[in-house]
């Protein structure tokens, strides 16, 4: 019986984490070591610890500027590399923009930059912006939020890939009517694909669905 308690409990946090508990820790560490080969290679590597937070494992990498915790994702197969994110952010621009965009729009929003494990050269960047609705007395239906977020949105995905192109942006809408988690604030989700063949149109929201998170 204890035997088939572990086994179910090991199988439950293996599908959490998205793989076998052990070997994930381990896939990590490897990717981590050939991203630093390239990127860090005088870099002493720490401990490869599981943060429960963000639902993965991460290895700190000593660098002169201090510790700097990269992160693997092994079901999208990227690397976040705090640091240099933040370094790409500010050089390219992109920080500047979004903080200029921020103060217009009222909304948080920000850019996620990682890199392919099979690329490191490479930066792959996504758009995350949270819409908070106190103008809207009443709840809006899902058509009316769309049109509601439609040209922020678009706004945002064309100013930003006048610097660098985004993969995807992910859209959080929230209303004080719409609050069925009696734990807290409850957001509607909506992830949106931009791949170079999308146009970047009202199109975009047609098929994008919004669930609760």
């Amino acid at each position: 019986m204890l035997i088939l308690i572990v086994l179910t409990v090991y199988v439950c946090f293996s599908a959490f984490v998205g793989v076998p508990l052990g070997f994930g820790k381990i896939m990590e560490r490897n990717a981590v070591k050939n991203y630093c080969n390239i990127v860090y290679p005088q870099a002493q590597l720490g401990k490869t610890v599981f943060n429960p937070i963000a639902s993965g494992y991460e290895t700190p990498v000593y660098l002169e500027e201090g510790p700097n915790h990269i992160g693997v994702n092994l079901t999208e197969k990227t690397i976040s590399d705090p640091y240099r994110a933040a370094l790409f952010l500010k050089e390219s621009g992109i920080g500047e923009l979004l903080s200029k965009l921020e103060r217009t729009y009222d909304c948080f929003i920000a850019c996620q930059v990682v890199w392919p494990c099979d690329d490191s050269e490479t930066p792959v960047m996504s758009l995350r912006l949270d819409y908070t609705d106190y103008e809207s007395i009443l709840l809006p239906d899902e058509g009316q939020i769309k049109e509601l977020l439609a040209p922020v949105v678009l706004d945002c995905i064309i100013q930003v890939e006048k610097l660098f192109p985004l993969n995807k942006a992910i859209i959080k809408y929230y209303h004080p009517d719409f609050n069925p988690d009696e734990h807290g604030m409850t957001w509607r989700t909506m992830e949106i694909s931009l791949t170079q063949d999308v146009p970047r149109t009202k199109e975009l929201f047609e098929a994008a669905e919004l669930t609760v998170s």
